[in-house]
């Protein structure tokens, strides 16, 4: 089954779905698994939906994901931005653009 259109034509993927939460909430949590046709990676997805949601409808949103991080990724670029999360530093170590603040006495 596609999950849309690509840079090299559909993106096919083989897509199995299995129920979760089953006292919860029966058929509105799913587990979504996509398996590449070409090496077998699995790429897991946890799903909220109506109860007559199909398989299809679900791969056709997790295929959407792929536009929306497209999107990020040409910002990102255009922006300059080198990573979305903050790095871990020691301030007045030379790894952060803000000084250490003073020690008190």
């Amino acid at each position: 089954m596609s999950a849309g259109a690509g840079a090299k034509g559909p993106r096919l993927y083989d897509w199995a779905r299995v129920p979760i939460r089953l006292l919860s909430e029966p058929g509105r949590y799913w587990l979504l698994v996509r398996r590449s046709r070409t090496d077998g990676e699995l790429a897991p997805y946890l799903c909220f939906c109506p109860p007559e949601a199909a398989l299809a409808d679900l791969v056709a949103v997790a295929g959407a994901r792929w536009a929306i991080e497209e999107s990020f990724q040409t910002a990102k670029g255009e922006s300059a931005w080198t990573t979305t999360r903050s790095a871990a530093t020691t301030p007045g170590t030379g790894t952060s653009p803000w000084p250490a603040s003073p020690t008190p006495t």
